[in-house]
């Protein structure tokens, strides 16, 4: 990973082969030096968040959801898994609140995907 230099979106990718390769710890390493690199990185917080939540990291995984929808509000998919997130952590009202959203923004984007799945939380909470 250091080859990659100041390449913050090689690091994420290298976030990302890991990742997908079920290295989530090193993947969480990858993310964390991307942001060193570009810290108003969105995906990135993003996708740190959803690797912590893979190990069970849930209340590690929030500030990353929340940073990623803090630079970037309109990250339908950061509000979805903030909500499923809050939800593993029995933060039932919360996660509703993140799933509304989640819905919200899935239907003025067209993102039938979080649509299904927001509706379906939604009657979880």
């Amino acid at each position: 990973m250091e080859r990659n230099g100041g390449n913050y979106p090689c690091l994420l990718l290298n976030g990302q082969y890991p990742f997908g390769g079920g290295w989530v710890r090193e993947a969480i390493s990858a993310y964390d030096m991307a942001l060193r690199l570009k810290p108003d990185y969105a995906e990135a917080y993003y996708n740190r968040g959803t690797a912590k939540t893979l190990i069970g990291e849930y209340k590690a995984a929030i500030p990353d959801f929340d940073e990623a929808i803090r630079l970037h509000p309109e990250f339908v998919e950061a509000h979805y898994n903030r909500g499923t997130t809050k939800l593993a952590l029995n933060r039932r009202e919360e996660a509703r609140s993140h799933f509304q959203t989640a819905l919200k923004l899935a239907e003025q984007q067209g993102r039938e995907d979080i649509k299904v799945s927001s509706t379906e939380c939604l009657g979880k909470t």
